[in-house]
């Protein structure tokens, strides 16, 4: 089932071949495996935003930053010119994600899964509520032997990846505070945090500093949004 050029929709009918909703439904039905890709429209009924429909939290925000476009909120650039903006616009999203739901299209993907008809889903969203809904992950049971379902190829607003170190924790209520705030995640009176796993760190994180950034130590490192795919090199 194939749909119009971004730049057609809603503006006018195109005849591009698409297929029903009913016979997109008996293929499905009739299929032995599938491969889903989703994106941001499988959320937008719960009022999650998207870079399509305006007057949301990504065309508000890249306004009051100054952006250009709303997906460069999610550009490392903007990260490394507005370092506690970004984090404080991730806080903001992870906050709208957390109060949303799963939409009955998460619940079907769920069962597809459970039926076996479900090769692989992987989506662009960075919301989680496919894991609400009850969806495994592919890379949290490779490790163990047993593959999971969903590649989250943008990363995921539940953790935090220290951009120094590499190491990914997950998102509490004392980071999510801090990033609200502006501030890092973690600083250095914390206890020892459990790292959920670990990615390659970088060589060297390019960030302008301001008033929010503690002495420069370890602990302090910048926290950027976590890649949770092996093969994403950033989140988006």
């Amino acid at each position: 089932m194939s749909r119009p050029r971004r730049g057609c929709r809603d503006k006018k009918k195109v005849d591009d071949g698409s297929v029903s909703l009913e016979d997109a439904a008996a293929l499905v039905r009739g299929a032995n495996r599938l491969l889903v890709i989703s994106g941001s429209g499988i959320s937008a009924s719960v009022g999650m935003s998207t870079y399509v429909n305006g007057g949301g939290l990504y065309q508000k925000a890249a306004k009051k930053y100054g952006l250009a476009k709303g997906i460069k909120l999610f550009d490392y650039s903007f990260y490394a010119q507005q370092p506690h903006n970004c984090q404080s616009f991730l806080a903001e999203l992870a906050v709208a994600a957390d109060a949303a739901r799963p939409t009955p299209t998460h619940a079907a993907l769920e069962k597809l899964e459970r039926a076996g008809t479900l090769a692989r889903h992987v989506t662009l969203n960075v919301d989680g509520l496919h894991v609400r809904a009850g969806q495994s992950l592919w890379h949290r049971r490779e490790a163990a032997g047993e593959a999971g379902n969903v590649v989250e190829l943008h990363g995921a607003l539940r953790e935090v990846v220290d951009a120094r170190t590499g190491a990914v924790y997950g998102l509490d209520s004392t980071a999510l505070a801090r990033i609200k705030a502006g501030r890092d995640a973690h600083d250095a009176s914390d206890a020892p945090r459990d790292i959920l796993y670990e990615l390659p760190p970088r060589a060297s994180v390019k960030r302008k500093r301001d008033e929010n950034d503690a002495a420069p130590t370890a602990a302090a490192a910048p926290i950027a949004p976590a890649p949770t795919a092996p093969a994403a090199p950033s989140a988006a």
